[in-house]
């Protein structure tokens, strides 16, 4: 809500001393940056300011005196408020932190996501493997539909990471998720096919 017009928080001079250095002066003859002849090479300040000279810390007051020291440091600069209308710098300033503040969030539901994925895939893949290892060994009522139930978690699991990748725009990484998935459904598909086969063949 605080406007500073001039860089300076609102008539000072930057000149080049004897010694060839940077000074900053108080110029009476100066009221403003036209009154600077650009060809000597000074810099209008402001009517007032604040800098460091020799590391401590310095306030150009508008009555033409330097505060040096504590007292420069707690003068308060005049300012000028704009309607109530928020500052450039503020608005910068406020959206870094909602978007840090949407950052974390994010960062918080992608790890939950994860984590829900990871405990979907791993549940259900130890499902089928144990009902397999049931229906491989005359327990196929109950193993067959254990081997079911672990792959539709299995499949949600890797329905959660595909998703994820898909969001971030990694449509490989998409891709290779939901193959492998496939692929492992494949494989155990036929492990388990002969299998059945043959305690057909043998019913009959």
């Amino acid at each position: 809500m605080m406007i500073d017009p001039n860089g300076m928080e609102q008539d000072w001079v930057e000149t080049t001393g004897d010694d060839g250095e940077k000074h900053i002066v108080w110029r009476e003859d100066v009221h403003g940056p036209e009154n600077i002849d650009p060809a000597s090479g000074e810099v209008y300040k402001g009517k007032e300011g604040r800098g460091v000279e020799n590391g401590q810390t310095v306030y150009y007051g508008p009555d033409g005196n330097k505060y040096v020291g504590d007292a420069g440091a707690y003068w308060l600069s005049g300012v000028e408020v704009d309607g109530g209308e928020m500052s450039k710098h503020a608005r910068a300033m406020h959206a870094a932190g909602v978007l840090d503040i949407h950052g974390a969030q994010n960062r918080f539901l992608r790890g939950s996501a994860e984590l829900t994925s990871s405990i979907f895939t791993t549940a259900g893949t130890g499902l089928e493997i144990a009902g397999l290892y049931l229906t491989m060994h005359g327990g196929g009522e109950i193993g067959v539909p254990l081997m079911g139930l672990g792959r539709t978690a299995s499949g949600i699991g890797t329905g959660i990471d595909v998703g994820l990748k898909l969001i971030e725009g990694d449509v490989y990484g998409a891709m290779a998720s939901g193959s492998l998935w496939l692929s492992g459904k494949a494989v155990s598909s036929g492990v388990l096919t002969p299998y059945f086969l043959d305690s057909f063949i043998k019913r009959v």
